[in-house]
């Protein structure tokens, strides 16, 4: 989903939210982050979309983002194929 396919009003919401929110695809990219987001990973630079969340996070966090991206995304695969 990209940023331009947000209701106002939610995407207004998750901007002022004081927690860390990330909208990312299966294949670790940013289409989203709010400003929270922004200045936790990244405080230098406000575009983190289209960027890997890969390039953002720490090094040693690289794995574990790796495996929760293929658990959240096959679990969801594998729900869609159920119904």
């Amino acid at each position: 989903m990209k940023q331009a396919e947000f209701p106002k009003e939610l995407l207004k919401s998750l901007e002022l939210h004081p927690t860390a929110i990330f909208v990312i695809d299966a294949k670790g990219i940013i289409h989203f982050a709010n400003k929270t987001g922004v200045a936790v990973f990244d405080p230098d630079n406000e575009n983190v979309s289209n960027r890997n969340f890969n390039e953002i996070i720490l090094e040693k966090s690289k794995a574990d983002f790796k495996n929760f991206l293929k658990k959240v995304f096959n679990s969801t695969e594998e729900k869609q194929m159920r119904t």
